[in-house]
């Protein structure tokens, strides 16, 4: 009986979490659409939004969006810039979305235990047949995501959500990111990129692939150490352009080179670093003019769009291609 009172309680403040955060999505989309923020309605929630969003299992660097989007909106709303907005929007529609589905999930479970079978069996060959949707167990899910991933390196989570909702019955958007991070902690795939507004950006593990000529020509990322700048050692006597400084990453198993726009400056060497980018042969360094003799150099190439160093767990950007950088997820 105590577990039947918990459980109405939780349906009860998703129901009333819910509806706030209606009224916080029609406050944040006047601010999109008008540049007016009601502070005065924006203040109420100062208290409760991380109340709200942990309940709906959002990621933290998520909440801390949110909440620093929103007390900026009461301080100085001018300074909120429109993609900032827009990421808070998205994530108050899909907390909506996740209180919805649990308030339903949950009234469903309180049928008497003897129709609960049969009208799961009922729904499962419902979804089957009519959605065209597959029933996965968690597991299932999880590996499924870490061979889209594979397939298609650069999603980043909120598009791994929209494909994987519309394919599989069951799985919602917070469960995607705990998959994710259960990836990345297996040391199945690595993770570039958030939070503060930017997209978390899915790539494989570099140590877990055998053959990267399969991704020659399309996005990848890489972790490792900075061991050498080396452009020095090539030589350039047709360079055909454009002009890279190019250094030596460990990137745990097999060494890769990375090549960065000249002129932005030295990075710094001995310093772990994050960086995705368009994956090349060496032969591809050679049709831009750029030649070196040491065969043990003659190596797959990353042309980065973003890198980042590594520090504590978290990532300091360092260079950004903004165009490029902004990846646009394939299926």
């Amino acid at each position: 009986m105590y577990e039947l009172i918990s459980s109405l309680d939780r349906v009860s403040k998703a129901r009333i979490y819910h509806s706030q955060l209606s009224l916080l999505g029609e406050l944040i989309f006047e601010v999109i659409m008008q540049r007016d923020a009601r502070v005065k309605e924006l203040k109420k929630f100062t208290s409760s939004l991380i109340e709200i969003l942990s309940f709906c299992e959002v990621d933290i660097s998520e909440v801390e969006l949110v909440d620093a989007v929103i007390k900026e909106l009461i301080e100085n709303p001018t300074n909120v810039s429109p993609i900032d907005l827009n990421n808070v929007y998205e994530i108050i529609n899909t907390c909506k979305m996740d209180f919805k589905k649990y308030v339903k999930e949950q009234t469903i479970d309180k049928f008497v235990e003897s129709e609960r079978e049969r009208f799961s069996r009922y729904v499962d060959e419902l979804k089957k047949h009519v959605l065209g949707k597959v029933q996965l167990d968690k597991e299932g899910k999880k590996e499924e995501i870490r061979k889209h991933i594979y397939s298609f390196p650069g999603h980043y989570i909120r598009s791994l959500y929209i494909y994987f909702n519309k394919k599989y019955s069951g799985i919602s958007y917070s469960a995607v990111w705990n998959y994710i991070n259960e990836l990345e902690r297996e040391g199945r795939i690595i993770t570039i990129g958030g939070p503060q507004g930017r997209y978390r950006y899915c790539f494989p593990n570099p140590k877990m692939v055998e053959n990267r000529a399969i991704y020659y020509g399309k996005c990848f990322g890489v972790n490792g150490v900075i061991e050498e700048a080396i452009l020095n050692k090539f030589r350039t006597p047709e360079l055909k352009g454009p002009f890279y400084n190019i250094y030596l990453v460990n990137s745990n198993i097999k060494p890769i080179l990375l090549a960065l726009p000249y002129g932005i400056g030295m990075l710094e060497l001995d310093i772990p670093i994050k960086a995705y980018g368009e994956l090349e042969p060496y032969s591809y360094l050679e049709k831009l003019g750029y030649l070196i003799e040491d065969e043990s150099l003659r190596l797959d190439i990353l042309f980065g769009w973003k890198v980042a160093a590594v520090s504590d767990g978290k990532e300091i950007e360092i260079w950004l291609d903004e165009e490029k950088a902004a990846i646009k997820p394939e299926y």
